[in-house]
């Protein structure tokens, strides 16, 4: 019963997801409209979101109190390599000590391959981070799409819904579907904030994140059969 449950569970998360790509999506290609039709082109237009995030009589800091810049650093610091690094090896421990490597093995190939296709991506586009404002952030790699956004979007979506799977009560599933979504909405914008990407570099980010995330829940039960991945401790092979 548990079995057949964690599988109606993923449908159920995967709707939703489908939901916000669709938003997201939505969202991006009415920013580049805009930022099409805009007097200064597209870089002019996202130029002036990061510009309205920051002090006009000091660049070099963001609007409001030095509270809500530290806060977003610290937000920006759960998308970064550090602490998504650490929080993949930990539940990669708890997935196969709990659920077997099966289970480790699908969520290995989901988030590590997801971020080998950010880097391919930010390779094949190439775009120059945007260098309107002073950096709030060390930055290696090209802009386009945002890995923070993508790969945290990932991580944590791909975490949530592991865990979601063999939960009964909707509120609590629904619950493990949200709080990644507003995680990651919130390291994206810090992103923004922080001077180092575009908008659209987020919004591309996400809606990337999104569909690998959906076609690795797809592949899942073609792949991973239910005893593998839906049931904690279910099996350890």
């Amino acid at each position: 019963m548990i079995n057949e449950m964690s599988v109606s569970v993923s449908s159920l998360s995967l709707r939703s997801l489908l939901i916000v790509l669709c938003i997201t999506s939505s969202v991006w290609l009415a920013f580049e409209w805009a930022a099409f039709r805009h007097v200064d082109g597209r870089n002019g237009y996202e130029r002036s979101w990061i510009e309205g995030l920051r002090d006009p009589q000091d660049p070099a800091r963001m609007i409001g109190s030095p509270l809500l810049e530290e806060s977003v650093r610290d937000y920006s610091a759960l998308g970064g390599y550090a602490v998504v690094s650490s929080i993949i090896l930990v539940f990669s421990i708890f997935g196969g000590l709990c659920c077997g490597r099966s289970y480790v093995r699908f969520f290995l190939l989901t988030v590590l391959g997801g971020y080998g296709c950010s880097m391919l991506l930010k390779l094949a586009f190439g775009r120059e981070r945007p260098s309107v404002v002073p950096h709030l952030s060390h930055v290696a790699t090209t802009s386009f799409p945002s890995s923070h956004a993508m790969v945290s979007s990932i991580v944590y979506l791909t975490i949530g819904l592991l865990l979601a799977q063999p939960i009964r009560d909707p509120r609590t599933r629904s619950l493990f579907v949200l709080t990644p979504l507003c995680l990651t909405a919130v390291i994206g914008f810090s992103r923004v904030a922080m001077g180092v990407h575009y908008p659209t570099d987020v919004l591309a980010g996400w809606t990337a994140g999104l569909i690998w995330t959906i076609m690795a829940f797809r592949i899942q039960p073609l792949v991973f059969s239910p005893v593998e991945t839906g049931t904690l401790g279910a099996d350890r092979r």
